[in-house]
């Protein structure tokens, strides 16, 4: 039998749902060729291991204003990059963009506004993990996220190597593991610094797990940011292939392929949530596995919900394994 592993939390109690968490039939991450009983690898896989710019309210108040649940705006069409966008982001709308252009490539961004939203899922939501405790997160500043996944394109603007399976230039990157994502921002920001097209002080980097979900509810308070085949390429509707992204339909936004295409690594450490109101969460100090969330092609539609969290090692590697960038001021 040819499996792929993907190193994720394990569940001491897992169930056929929870196999699928972590085997998937070619999940392009560790290969494994073996024959081996199913109870065997029960027992293999449980023995793995637990292995911000400042903006504020329109409403005068100084409060943060809250996304209405279903919220849905106006996407505006791209505009270029002035300073006058940079300076004061308080006449943004929610999916406001901005298109960050260097040579022949461009990076189209979109407005996420402060606010606050429940992160985490419902107790009654359909295939929900024990790990997605509900609780409120507020956003004291607004920040940009990339209209897409890095595409190998961006990527080859200024990175000197292509990793990815499967060469084409409007597809995500994939191959890279968090250190790599890691070194792309920062090298972005300093090619974008250097032509002055990002202010001093703002940086390229990774979201946080609170900053990716709160961008892809989007105001929304279901499993997903809307309806899911449309929005999505997943196992039902991928054909196991590669998609070039902003082939499915963005969320309210503006974002596209935030559900499926390819798993997105985020900047934090794994660990448990709080179960109290937090403002602007960076998740734990330190930890053993970074975090990813999203879904990709080969994965269905439970592992596509909003909440859904994956984990895995910062060395990792895979096919279906991208990121996206967000802009924002530096800590």
């Amino acid at each position: 039998m040819s499996i792929y592993l993907e190193f994720v939390r394990v569940f001491s109690d897992i169930a056929d749902d929870r196999m699928r968490m972590v085997v998937e039939g070619l999940a392009g991450l560790v290969s494994i060729h073996i024959t081996m009983p199913r109870l065997d690898w029960i027992f293999l896989l449980t023995s793995v291991g637990f292995l911000v710019l400042r903006t504020y309210a329109a409403d005068g108040g100084g409060g943060i204003p809250p996304v209405p649940p279903g919220a849905s705006v106006g996407v505006p069409a791209a505009v270029a990059s002035t300073p006058a966008v940079w300076k004061d982001t308080r006449t943004l709308s929610a999916g406001s963009s901005v298109t960050v252009t260097l040579g022949t490539n461009g990076w189209t961004v979109r407005w996420v506004p402060p606010g606050r939203f429940v992160m985490g899922s419902a107790a009654d939501e359909a295939n929900r993990d024990k790990d997605e405790v509900q609780h409120e997160v507020e956003f004291s500043r607004g920040f940009f996220m990339a209209e897409t996944e890095c595409t190998q394109a961006q990527w080859e603007a200024i990175m000197p190597k292509n990793p990815s399976h499967g060469k084409a230039p409007d597809q995500p990157v994939n191959q890279v593991n968090w250190r790599d994502a890691q070194d792309y921002c920062r090298a972005l920001t300093e090619r974008h610094r250097a032509q002055g097209l990002i202010p001093a002080g703002w940086e390229w980097n990774l979201p946080t797990e609170a900053q990716w979900e709160y961008a892809c509810r989007a105001g929304t308070t279901e499993a997903f940011a809307g309806d899911l085949p449309s929005l999505a390429w997943i196992e039902s509707n991928s054909e196991g292939k590669p998609h070039a992204a902003k082939t499915r339909q963005p969320n309210a936004w503006g974002l596209h392929d935030l559900h499926g295409n390819v798993w997105e690594w985020c900047r934090d450490w794994y660990g448990d949530y709080a179960t109290n109101r937090v403002m602007d969460p960076s998740g734990p100090s330190a930890g053993t596995f970074r975090c990813y969330r999203g879904g990709s092609r080969i994965y269905g539609a439970r592992r596509a919900r909003s909440a859904i969290r994956g984990a895995m090692t910062p060395e990792m590697r895979g096919d279906y394994l991208g990121f996206r960038p967000v802009l924002l001021p530096s800590p």
